[in-house]
């Protein structure tokens, strides 16, 4: 049977390949009259080749010829009694472990009959006087009965001497695989202090992008609170109007009407002060208006304002002819000065004075 991983042979009995340590077919459901490809892992027939899918060549297998030619070359050769490697005819020690090689049959000599059995079973003897230290976290073996098998530490089951897997369990024959598939200790523990590592890194930078948000929102929001203190504290702290106390009242005054009409008067109690009183709808016995363009009118009291040099005050005029003054003037003189201009013009039915007084 051919292996699907690595194209090796393997008897047909074998659960795992003893050469990669892989699953066979028969186990793990796989069609074991077909091959993978070793370089993109395409399923090919096992007579193929090559790969019908990137034309990888695959390794021919080894005739049956050439191995017993093989065999029959390495007749010359010495066999390790320790670990059963082959070494050359003239070797003292063995090349693989370093055993002394002086007491193994050499094949080359063996011309009398009965040399070879004589030197296996004087291999046999003293590889079973020989105590072996295991070393620590190693499970002791069981003998091997031959040394052309490798008895397998875990399930115990024999393996050819060159395997280096378990073909029942695929458990690592070799002792320099086993340290592999086994990690050193603490190993583990460094992996998972460096993934608890990261996890903190993670939480860091989370926890910084949260910390730059709020700081964002605060360099918002400080100014914003600075410029509402002080808009509060300019409405209560300065006042909105200056009256004199000492003022006099203001005398009646006429308007100015065209002639042949009867002279109304403007009443003291029409002019409203500052924030007392609010504006007062003018009195039933009011002499009517003329028919006259009140945007006009507005117009030309606001250019005489102007003239005068009372910049900070603005007249508006209703439907009803009546005159409202707002604004803020720098003493009483420009006060009374706007409401005699605004006297002066024709067609006024009632002035109301809303003009603030903020000395310097």
């Amino acid at each position: 049977m051919i292996c699907n991983n690595c194209n090796a042979s393997i008897p047909d009995v074998a659960v795992f390949c003893p050469a990669c340590g892989k699953e066979t077919g028969e186990k793990t459901g796989g069609n074991p009259g077909i091959k993978k490809c070793l370089q993109c892992g395409a399923e090919n027939p096992l007579e193929a080749k090559f790969c019908r899918v990137d034309g990888w060549k695959f390794p021919e297998p080894e005739p049956l010829v050439a191995k017993q030619e093989s065999m029959q070359e390495n007749q010359g050769e010495k066999i390790c009694p320790t670990c059963g490697a082959s070494n050359p005819a003239g070797a003292q020690f063995c090349r693989n472990d370093g055993s002394p090689l002086d007491q193994a049959a050499d094949a080359s000599l063996t011309s009398e009959p009965g040399v070879e059995e004589k030197a296996a079973e004087q291999v046999k003897a003293e590889a079973e006087n020989e105590v072996t230290e295991l070393e620590p976290g190693m499970e002791p073996v069981a003998e091997q009965e031959s040394l052309s098998e490798r008895v397998c530490p875990k399930c115990g089951v024999r393996n050819p001497a060159g395997a280096r897997f378990c073909k029942n369990d695929a458990t690592p024959l070799d002792p320099l695989e086993q340290a592999v598939m086994q990690p050193e200790a603490g190993v583990t523990e460094k992996f998972a202090d460096q993934t608890t590592t990261g996890q903190e890194t993670e939480i860091l930078k989370t926890n910084a992008k949260e910390a730059e948000t709020h700081r964002n929102w605060l360099y918002l929001a400080v100014p914003l609170a600075v410029l509402c203190v002080v808009a509060i504290a300019v409405y209560w702290l300065f006042p909105r109007t200056s009256v004199d106390p000492t003022a006099k009242p203001l005398p009646e005054s006429t308007v100015a009407v065209p002639a042949g009409e009867t002279p109304g008067t403007v009443p003291e109690s029409a002019v409203v002060a500052p924030g007392d009183q609010p504006l007062q709808p003018p009195p039933e016995n009011a002499v009517p208006a003329p028919e006259i363009d009140l945007p006009r009118l507005e117009g030309q009291i606001n250019r005489a304002l102007r003239e005068a040099g009372i910049d900070g005050v603005t007249a508006q005029v209703n439907d009803a002819a009546v005159v409202t003054l707002k604004g803020v003037v720098q003493s009483v003189k420009d006060q009374q000065k706007a409401l005699e201009i605004v006297r002066t013009f024709k067609g006024v039915s009632q002035l109301n004075d809303i003009i603030f007084i903020v000395e310097k």
